[in-house]
């Protein structure tokens, strides 16, 4: 079992690299959330259109690998994306498809 200090720090350390990769802080009573934009949950999964300069064409990268622009559209959730702070959990999108060492 970690200890309730280290796991506070972890959480700590968590949201400030949530924040880092451009997610916004919002605290209301007892809530606590660090919600993306599609920017910052295109960085969060690791995926980044590229474009190619032959007239404007995009390439989908996912972690590294071309995909489809069609699975791109699809991986970006339509609604709130965010990290609840109290439970630790993300919000909005499948936590697998995350990318960076959290």
């Amino acid at each position: 079992m970690i200890a309730p200090r280290k796991e506070a720090i972890q959480k700590f350390s968590k949201v400030e690299k949530l924040i880092a990769i451009g997610g916004s802080r919002w605290t209301k009573e007892s809530m606590d959330r660090v919600y993306f934009d599609a920017a910052a949950y295109c960085k969060l999964i690791g995926l980044e259109n590229r474009s190619v300069y032959d007239g404007g064409t995009y390439i989908s990268m996912y972690k590294g690998q071309k995909i489809s622009n069609s699975k791109a559209a699809k991986m970006i959730p339509s609604g709130k994306v965010y990290f609840d702070v109290m439970t630790d959990s993300f919000v909005g999108f499948d936590a697998s498809l995350i990318a960076i060492e959290l």
